[in-house]
């Protein structure tokens, strides 16, 4: 095993599947490496996050403009009155009622 090498997993010297994994590179080189990303697209790239990367403490205005979040939240009152269908991040929050 080379010296920049690490175990992981299970067993012993490997992985489940019997492999090497290299140690995570240094968190600046990787927020360089982003921050280069984003600059390379350009105008494309919004703040808006992805509905399922969510992290505790953010709601769904972070992830839809205010008329698509409008539009999202009259379909799931006309819809799912009920709150079959929920999510951890509700739409309907602060509403009352099937917030999820």
């Amino acid at each position: 095993m080379g010296r920049d090498e690490v175990v992981c997993g299970f067993g012993e010297g490997a992985d489940a599947d019997g492999g090497r994994v290299r140690p995570p590179a240094p968190a600046a080189a990787i927020h360089a490496r982003q921050d280069a990303l984003i600059t390379g697209l350009g105008p494309d790239v919004g703040d808006r996050k992805p509905f399922t990367c969510l992290a505790p403490g953010e709601n769904a205005a972070a992830t839809f403009t205010a008329g698509a979040l409008e539009r999202l939240r009259t379909i799931k009152r006309n819809r799912d009155p009920h709150g079959v269908f929920r999510s951890n991040f509700p739409v309907l929050a602060g509403t009352g009622g099937a917030t999820r």
